[in-house]
């Protein structure tokens, strides 16, 4: 939601999970970890974050989802 700056991410995982945005280098910008909900909504502020492409890296037990996002404020 670009008007408010934030990035909100919404899963559904059975185990302790984690939520990374990374740069396109592999660098973790924003981090989330020992999420333990089985139904997630969590929301980032990226006001801090330049435009760019990102990719979100959910890990949940041994394994790992990622989408790329585009970043544009």
């Amino acid at each position: 939601n670009n008007l408010n700056n934030t990035i909100s991410v919404y899963f559904n995982a059975e185990n302790n999970h984690s939520i990374n945005i990374k740069n396109l280098l592999g660098q973790t910008v924003l981090s989330r970890t020992n999420i333990s909900n089985t139904n997630i909504e969590t929301t980032f502020n990226v006001s801090n974050i330049e435009n760019g492409v990102y990719f979100i890296e959910l890990t949940s037990g041994n394994k790992i989802g990622v989408k790329k996002i585009v970043l544009l404020k």
